[in-house]
Protein backbone atom coordinates (compact mmCIF):
# COMPACT_ATOMS: atom_id res chain seq x y z
CA UNK A 1 0.00 0.00 0.00
CA UNK A 2 0.81 3.49 -1.00
CA UNK A 3 0.86 6.04 2.27
CA UNK A 4 2.66 9.03 1.03
CA UNK A 5 4.76 10.88 4.10
CA UNK A 6 2.64 13.74 4.52
CA UNK A 7 -0.18 11.33 5.72
CA UNK A 8 2.11 9.10 8.10
CA UNK A 9 2.97 12.65 10.14
CA UNK A 10 -0.63 12.64 10.98
CA UNK A 11 -0.09 9.39 12.60
CA UNK A 12 3.12 10.86 14.66
CA UNK A 13 1.44 12.08 17.56
CA UNK A 14 -0.40 8.97 18.24
CA UNK A 15 2.60 7.24 18.13
CA UNK A 16 4.33 9.42 20.81
CA UNK A 17 1.57 9.39 22.91
CA UNK A 18 1.55 6.12 23.08
CA UNK A 19 5.70 5.83 23.35
CA UNK A 20 4.78 7.89 26.56
CA UNK A 21 2.04 5.57 27.79
CA UNK A 22 4.01 3.06 27.60
CA UNK A 23 7.11 4.66 29.70
CA UNK A 24 4.74 6.20 32.35
CA UNK A 25 3.25 2.76 32.92
CA UNK A 26 6.32 0.92 33.00
CA UNK A 27 7.65 3.45 35.81
CA UNK A 28 4.23 4.23 37.67
CA UNK A 29 5.41 2.06 40.27
CA UNK A 30 2.83 4.21 42.78
CA UNK A 31 -0.22 3.74 39.87
CA UNK A 32 -0.60 7.57 40.25
CA UNK A 33 -0.18 8.05 36.77
CA UNK A 34 -1.59 5.26 35.52
CA UNK A 35 -5.34 6.46 36.10
CA UNK A 36 -4.89 9.65 34.68
CA UNK A 37 -3.80 8.53 31.51
CA UNK A 38 -6.42 6.22 31.50
CA UNK A 39 -9.30 9.24 31.88
CA UNK A 40 -6.96 10.68 28.88
CA UNK A 41 -7.20 8.29 26.67
CA UNK A 42 -10.91 7.49 27.33
CA UNK A 43 -11.78 11.67 26.56
CA UNK A 44 -9.59 10.65 23.13
CA UNK A 45 -11.63 7.82 22.33
CA UNK A 46 -14.67 9.88 22.59
CA UNK A 47 -16.02 10.74 19.18
CA UNK A 48 -12.65 9.74 17.86
CA UNK A 49 -13.26 5.92 17.12
CA UNK A 50 -15.43 3.84 15.62
CA UNK A 51 -15.71 1.56 19.04
CA UNK A 52 -16.08 3.13 22.76
CA UNK A 53 -13.59 2.94 24.60
CA UNK A 54 -14.98 0.29 27.05
CA UNK A 55 -15.20 -1.90 23.86
CA UNK A 56 -11.94 -1.07 22.91
CA UNK A 57 -11.06 -2.34 26.28
CA UNK A 58 -12.76 -4.93 26.48
CA UNK A 59 -10.89 -6.29 22.79
CA UNK A 60 -7.64 -5.16 24.11
CA UNK A 61 -8.24 -6.87 27.67
CA UNK A 62 -9.09 -10.19 25.69
CA UNK A 63 -6.26 -9.89 23.14
CA UNK A 64 -3.71 -9.30 26.08
CA UNK A 65 -5.21 -12.74 27.24
CA UNK A 66 -4.44 -14.36 24.36
CA UNK A 67 -0.79 -12.93 24.55
CA UNK A 68 0.16 -13.90 28.02
CA UNK A 69 -1.32 -17.05 27.41
CA UNK A 70 1.08 -17.61 24.52
CA UNK A 71 4.17 -16.43 26.64
CA UNK A 72 2.89 -18.56 28.97
CA UNK A 73 2.94 -21.82 27.12
CA UNK A 74 6.23 -21.18 26.26
CA UNK A 75 7.98 -20.13 29.62
CA UNK A 76 5.78 -23.70 30.02
CA UNK A 77 7.99 -25.28 27.17
CA UNK A 78 11.12 -23.98 27.83
CA UNK A 79 10.83 -25.35 31.53
CA UNK A 80 9.87 -28.83 29.90
CA UNK A 81 13.03 -28.56 28.18
CA UNK A 82 15.13 -29.28 31.35
CA UNK A 83 17.37 -26.09 30.15
CA UNK A 84 20.42 -26.88 32.90
CA UNK A 85 20.46 -30.93 31.81
CA UNK A 86 20.50 -29.73 28.12
CA UNK A 87 23.24 -27.04 29.03
CA UNK A 88 25.25 -29.73 30.99
CA UNK A 89 24.77 -32.83 27.61
CA UNK A 90 26.14 -29.96 25.13
CA UNK A 91 29.16 -29.34 27.28
CA UNK A 92 29.78 -32.58 27.04
CA UNK A 93 28.60 -33.24 23.21
CA UNK A 94 31.49 -33.70 20.75
CA UNK A 95 31.84 -34.99 17.45
CA UNK A 96 31.14 -38.60 18.55
CA UNK A 97 27.89 -37.61 20.31
CA UNK A 98 25.93 -35.76 17.94
CA UNK A 99 22.69 -36.77 19.17
CA UNK A 100 22.64 -34.63 22.13
CA UNK A 101 23.45 -31.49 19.67
CA UNK A 102 20.71 -32.79 17.38
CA UNK A 103 17.80 -33.64 20.10
CA UNK A 104 18.60 -30.00 21.57
CA UNK A 105 18.40 -28.29 18.06
CA UNK A 106 14.57 -30.42 16.88
CA UNK A 107 13.45 -29.44 20.62
CA UNK A 108 14.63 -26.17 19.90
CA UNK A 109 12.78 -25.98 16.54
CA UNK A 110 9.56 -27.80 17.43
CA UNK A 111 9.16 -24.79 20.44
CA UNK A 112 9.56 -22.02 17.87
CA UNK A 113 7.48 -23.61 15.42
CA UNK A 114 4.50 -24.07 18.04
CA UNK A 115 5.21 -20.11 19.77
CA UNK A 116 5.04 -19.27 15.89
CA UNK A 117 1.73 -20.52 14.96
CA UNK A 118 0.43 -19.41 18.31
CA UNK A 119 2.29 -15.91 17.60
CA UNK A 120 0.42 -16.41 13.69
CA UNK A 121 -3.22 -16.98 15.72
CA UNK A 122 -2.91 -14.02 17.92
CA UNK A 123 -2.12 -11.81 14.82
CA UNK A 124 -4.67 -13.39 12.64
CA UNK A 125 -7.35 -12.51 15.49
CA UNK A 126 -5.91 -9.18 15.58
CA UNK A 127 -6.35 -8.38 11.62
CA UNK A 128 -9.77 -10.02 12.39
CA UNK A 129 -11.00 -8.15 15.03
CA UNK A 130 -9.83 -4.83 13.21
CA UNK A 131 -11.84 -5.55 9.84
CA UNK A 132 -15.10 -6.53 11.92
CA UNK A 133 -14.90 -2.73 13.44
CA UNK A 134 -13.78 -0.89 10.13
CA UNK A 135 -16.47 -3.14 8.12
CA UNK A 136 -17.45 -6.97 7.98
CA UNK A 137 -16.56 -6.53 4.13
CA UNK A 138 -13.49 -4.77 3.62
CA UNK A 139 -13.45 -2.50 -0.51
CA UNK A 140 -11.37 -4.93 -2.00
CA UNK A 141 -10.11 -8.39 -1.70
CA UNK A 142 -6.99 -9.14 0.31
CA UNK A 143 -3.99 -10.96 1.83
CA UNK A 144 -2.11 -10.23 5.15
CA UNK A 145 1.63 -11.66 4.45
CA UNK A 146 4.09 -11.97 7.49
CA UNK A 147 7.07 -10.59 7.45
CA UNK A 148 10.16 -10.81 9.87
CA UNK A 149 10.56 -13.25 12.26
CA UNK A 150 6.96 -14.65 12.14
CA UNK A 151 7.60 -15.63 8.05
CA UNK A 152 10.63 -17.43 9.11
CA UNK A 153 8.83 -19.20 11.96
CA UNK A 154 11.06 -17.75 14.19
CA UNK A 155 8.74 -16.11 16.13
CA UNK A 156 9.50 -15.61 19.96
CA UNK A 157 6.76 -15.04 22.83
CA UNK A 158 8.07 -11.17 22.60
CA UNK A 159 8.01 -10.89 18.75
CA UNK A 160 7.37 -7.75 17.09
CA UNK A 161 4.00 -8.11 14.67
CA UNK A 162 6.00 -7.15 11.12
CA UNK A 163 3.05 -7.31 8.39
CA UNK A 164 1.94 -6.45 4.72
CA UNK A 165 -1.46 -5.92 3.53
CA UNK A 166 -1.49 -7.25 -0.68
CA UNK A 167 -4.77 -5.86 -2.08
CA UNK A 168 -6.50 -6.11 -5.03
CA UNK A 169 -6.91 -2.75 -6.47
CA UNK A 170 -5.64 0.59 -5.40
CA UNK A 171 -8.21 3.42 -5.14
CA UNK A 172 -8.62 5.93 -2.56
CA UNK A 173 -11.36 4.17 -1.35
CA UNK A 174 -9.08 1.56 -0.52
CA UNK A 175 -6.28 3.06 0.56
CA UNK A 176 -8.12 4.59 3.18
CA UNK A 177 -9.61 1.35 4.43
CA UNK A 178 -6.08 -0.14 4.77
CA UNK A 179 -4.32 2.85 6.31
CA UNK A 180 -7.15 2.83 9.10
CA UNK A 181 -6.61 -1.20 9.20
CA UNK A 182 -2.54 -0.94 9.40
CA UNK A 183 -2.51 1.87 11.91
CA UNK A 184 -5.57 0.08 13.84
CA UNK A 185 -4.57 1.40 17.91
CA UNK A 186 -4.49 -2.32 20.38
CA UNK A 187 -2.70 -0.55 22.86
CA UNK A 188 -4.65 -2.15 26.31
CA UNK A 189 -4.94 0.46 28.77
CA UNK A 190 -5.31 -0.44 32.09
CA UNK A 191 -8.05 1.59 34.38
Amino acid sequence: MHVCLSRLLKFSFTFQAHALYNSIAVRDKTGTWSPLIYKTQKLFWKGNSLITFQQHCDIGQRLDTQLVGTRAKARDTLTAFRLQEISENLKSADHNNMDKISNFIQLARTASIQCTDDITKLASNLVDTAVQILTPTPPCPFLVVALGSLARGEATPYSDLEYMFLIEQNTPETEKYFELLAFSDWKFPRN
